[in-house]
């Protein structure tokens, strides 16, 4: 988590903290969820965020996450960003068109609750 906080940091300037999640919220969460992603909370331009931490996307479809993360945001109320270290760039494209915040460090930064639509070009 330290990489997406330098990432947020250095890319678009912007201080934030990012910490485990705590265990209340965490209860919250069905068990299979719960496992299947690392929670972080992450406080950024004095808002706070439950990021959705998977190294790939490879577990679910993004239909799937998609419905997922929107149940759990009714069920915490607090709106989850997806990071993911990798995905393809079809399935980003998706995340946009279901209006879904995510972050793949490095490649995009995509989170419209604060109007952030980042895309680094190499």
């Amino acid at each position: 988590m330290i990489q997406l906080k330098n990432y947020i940091n250095e890319t678009i300037g912007i201080h934030c903290e990012v910490s485990p999640l705590s265990k209340d919220v965490l209860n919250q969460l069905p068990i299979y969820l719960r496992n299947a992603y690392g929670w972080y909370e992450l406080l950024m331009l004095n808002k706070k965020f439950v990021i959705a931490y998977a190294e790939t996307d490879d577990e679910f479809t993004i239909a799937a996450i998609d419905t997922q993360l929107a149940n759990i945001e009714e069920r915490i109320n607090q709106p989850i960003i997806l990071c993911v270290d990798e995905m393809e760039a079809y399935n980003r494209k998706r995340l946009i068109e279901k209006k879904r915040a995510f972050i793949v460090p490095f490649k995009q930064l995509y989170i419209p609750y604060v109007f952030i639509d980042f895309t680094e070009y190499r």
